[in-house]
């Protein structure tokens, strides 16, 4: 084999090497381009995922609070409300314990006097005997003088005013009177009042006058009004 056939043969062969690595290179390029395709793909996924994880983290909080925050806002709104209406009942109830009663006195034992109740703006009180005790701090007077309870005498006109607490009638206020004579007046007795007639009045309605003053008539023809 002479020289040129050895270049010739030389030649092809490296000819067809770089055919064969010419087509080789593209084959792996894509492959290559292929698999960083995927990896970009799957990288982006995951970053996807972060970024809705990080989100819904962010979010989460932000929504309990704002569910904390509503639900301590109705909370105080329904206490205000309970508050308001708890006030109310208690308003009411005092308003309903609050008692005056008139009557006369019976007994004074203590600081507990016992009242034939005749008046006042409690009907379950009206037409019964009951004890009232002496609260704290109460004032007593008669006669428009504050006095001890136990210088009020059976007898006496009182009006008494306080609060019903179950079955005790504490009493604030003592106001009594001395009740007035039997007989001292009319209105007291009911009796008619008589009136002396005009001493010159005679039965005929004149005037029969001796000149002294006197009259003249029988005193039986006198009438009277």
């Amino acid at each position: 084999m002479n020289s040129s056939t050895i270049r010739r043969a030389a030649a092809v062969f490296a000819a067809a090497s770089i055919a064969v690595a010419g087509l080789a290179l593209p084959a792996g390029a894509h492959a290559l381009k292929g698999a960083d395709k995927t990896e970009r793909k799957a990288h982006a996924r995951t970053h996807v995922e972060t970024l809705r994880s990080a989100a819904a983290k962010t979010k989460a909080p932000k929504a309990a609070t704002a569910k904390a925050k509503a639900a301590q806002k109705k909370a105080d709104a329904a206490a205000k409300k309970a508050a308001a209406k708890a006030r109310r009942e208690a308003k009411k109830a005092a308003q309903a314990a609050r008692y005056v009663a008139t009557g006369t006195l019976v007994s004074v034992d203590g600081d507990t006097l016992t009242v034939e109740v005749t008046g006042g703006n409690r009907p379950d009180l009206r037409g019964g005997t009951h004890v009232f005790t002496l609260a704290g701090g109460a004032r007593v007077n008669r006669d428009d003088i504050l006095v001890a309870l136990a210088d009020l005498e059976p007898g006496d006109l009182v009006t008494v005013k306080g609060r019903r607490d179950g079955d005790t009638l504490w009493a604030a206020a003592v106001s009594a009177s001395t009740p007035d004579p039997e007989g001292d007046s009319a209105e007291d007795t009911g009796d008619e009042v008589l009136v002396d007639p005009d001493p010159t009045l005679t039965a005929e309605g004149d005037h029969e006058n001796s000149g002294d003053g006197q009259t003249d008539g029988d005193p039986s023809d006198v009438i009277t009004p």
